[in-house]
């Protein structure tokens, strides 16, 4: 399965989709903004979540692989430059943020495809973001210059180890779904947002809701001031289209 994992990035067989990240607060112009999502494509139009191939490719220390294919897909099918060019969040795996040539790849690329700043944001979950560090402030600061940005995802708030929003120069702060989806039935789910909320804006970080499924729950989350929002209700992955 390894093997045709490979030989799938070798012939693209995997397909990216964008899922979009809407603004909330319309007095600000926004450019397109969206999470970038992977599916395997097999036999038949068939498409494998990632959950199907993720941890094959993590046994075998291919994760990296799979990011960098994703960074010089997204580069090479999307607009890089002028008013429309999309926002692209990419998750990254640990395998990337640990390796020291990462950062020279990455650079390389935005210079071959002549990519405007922050047409890259890259993504860590907050788990990977407190496990490793040390190298994702190395990585932060490596790519400050090309103008990319950074989110941590999954946040809660309530890992004691690292203040992350102290450690990390980060442009985003993705709020956990499992905190959205209570944040009208709990009155301590709303004051930890509340809470994440002042801090992001003392810092000058924006703010990201994800799963956000529900119409009421998108308005409350405009109403606290959270900057933008995700999840189905607001869009649903679509495959991003090739050239």
């Amino acid at each position: 399965m390894a093997e045709r994992l490979i030989a799938a990035l070798r012939g693209g067989q995997f397909v990216l989709f964008g899922q979009t990240i809407g603004s909330l607060q319309p007095e600000r112009v926004e450019r397109p903004f969206r999470e970038v999502l992977i599916r395997h494509l097999e036999e038949e139009e068939k498409m494998l979540p990632p959950g199907e191939f993720f941890p094959i490719l993590e046994e075998q220390g291919l994760l990296g692989l799979l990011d960098r294919w994703v960074i010089n897909e997204v580069l090479r099918i999307s607009p890089t430059s002028g008013a429309g060019r999309p926002r692209n969040s990419i998750n990254l795996s640990s395998d990337s943020i640990s390796n020291p040539e990462f950062a020279h790849f990455v650079s390389k690329r935005v210079k071959q495809y002549s990519a405007e700043a922050d047409v890259l944001c890259f993504e860590v979950t907050e788990t990977e973001a407190v496990a490793n560090l040390s190298h994702l402030r190395q990585l932060i600061a490596a790519l400050g210059p090309t103008g990319c940005t950074f989110a941590v995802s999954g946040y809660t708030g309530t890992n004691a180890k690292v203040d992350l929003l102290r450690e990390l120069s980060l442009q985003y702060l993705k709020i956990d779904g499992g905190l959205i989806r209570k944040l009208l039935v709990s009155r301590d789910v709303l004051a930890q947002v509340k809470l994440t909320l002042q801090r992001c804006q003392e810092l000058g970080v924006l703010t990201v809701a994800e799963l956000v499924e529900e119409p009421h729950t998108l308005a409350a989350l405009a109403k606290l001031g959270v900057d933008f929002a995700q999840g189905y209700h607001v869009s649903k992955p679509a495959q991003i289209t090739r050239k």
